[in-house]
C-alpha cells in the first residue's frame, strides 16, 4: 500500500517538473530572441587576449537620429545625401565614430600607404580633439566628449588602436545591409549591452555636445543640428 502510494505521489510531482523545465526552456528562447533582435545592428565583435573588446555597429547616417525617425525615407535620403557630398559621391563613405569605453587612454591611427598616421584633427570646434590620448570613459549613452571621435572614412580600410603596450588592428568591415553607413566602434574593457534605442540615444547625446563645443568656440552648430 505504502508503495502504491509512493508511486502515486510521485507520478503527480513529474508534471509539475516538467512544466517548470518547460517554462525555463522558454525564458532562455525568448531571452535568446531579444539578443539576436538587439545585435542586428552589429557587424563584428573582437575580444583581445587580455580581455579588451571592440564591438562595431552600423545604421544609417541621417537628419535626425530617434527611433521614431530612423525608418522616415526623407530623413535617410537627407542624410546620405550629405554623405556624398562630404566625399564626392564615394560609394564606400561612411560615417566613422570611435568611443573609448575601457580603462585607459587610446590612439587610434589608420594605414596611409606604409605608414600609421592619426587623422587630422581642426584647431578649434567639435573636431579639435587629437585622435591620440583619447580619455576614457565609463558612461554610455551619456559618454564624455572627450572620449568620443568621428570622421568620415571609408570601408575596408586598415586601422589599429594603440592602448597601455597593446596594439589592436581591424578593418571597417561593412555590414550586411549597405544601407548602414554610419560604423560605431566601441572599446570596451567591460562588455557593453547596445540595443538600437541605447545606440540613437548616444548619437543624439554626442551631437548635442559636439554643438556645444563649436558654440563655445564662435562655430555654427552641426548639421544635424541646422534647420531643413
Amino acid at each position: 500500500m505504502k508503495k502504491n502510494l509512493s508511486t502515486y505521489l510521485n507520478s503527480m510531482k513529474r508534471p509539475f517538473k516538467d512544466e517548470k523545465v518547460e517554462r525555463r526552456k522558454r525564458s532562455k528562447k525568448k531571452t535568446k530572441q531579444r539578443n539576436i533582435k538587439s545585435n542586428k545592428l552589429l557587424v563584428q565583435n573582437v575580444r583581445t587576449h587580455d580581455n579588451y573588446y571592440l564591438d562595431q555597429y552600423a545604421t544609417m547616417v541621417r537628419k535626425k537620429y530617434g527611433l521614431k525617425y530612423i525608418k522616415d525615407k526623407n530623413n535617410i535620403q537627407s542624410g546620405l545625401d550629405h554623405l556624398m557630398d562630404l566625399t564626392h559621391n564615394n560609394p564606400l563613405s561612411i560615417s566613422l565614430t570611435l568611443v573609448n569605453l575601457s580603462d585607459t587612454e587610446i590612439t587610434v591611427q589608420h594605414k596611409s600607404g606604409d605608414a600609421w598616421v592619426c587623422p587630422k584633427h581642426n584647431m578649434k570646434g567639435k573636431d579639435k580633439m587629437p585622435w591620440s590620448n583619447i580619455k576614457s570613459s565609463s558612461g554610455f549613452p551619456k559618454t564624455n566628449y572627450n572620449s568620443i571621435k568621428q570622421i568620415t572614412a571609408y570601408l575596408n580600410t586598415n586601422w589599429r588602436i594603440l592602448y597601455g603596450n597593446n596594439v589592436l588592428y581591424f578593418n571597417i568591415k561593412p555590414h550586411k545591409d549597405h544601407k548602414n553607413n554610419k560604423h560605431i566602434f566601441i572599446f570596451s574593457k567591460n562588455k557593453v549591452n547596445i540595443t538600437p534605442k541605447k545606440l540613437e540615444d548616444f548619437i543624439i547625446h554626442q551631437i548635442s555636445e559636439a554643438d556645444k563645443v563649436n558654440i563655445s568656440d564662435g562655430l555654427n552648430v552641426s548639421w544635424n543640428s541646422k534647420s531643413q
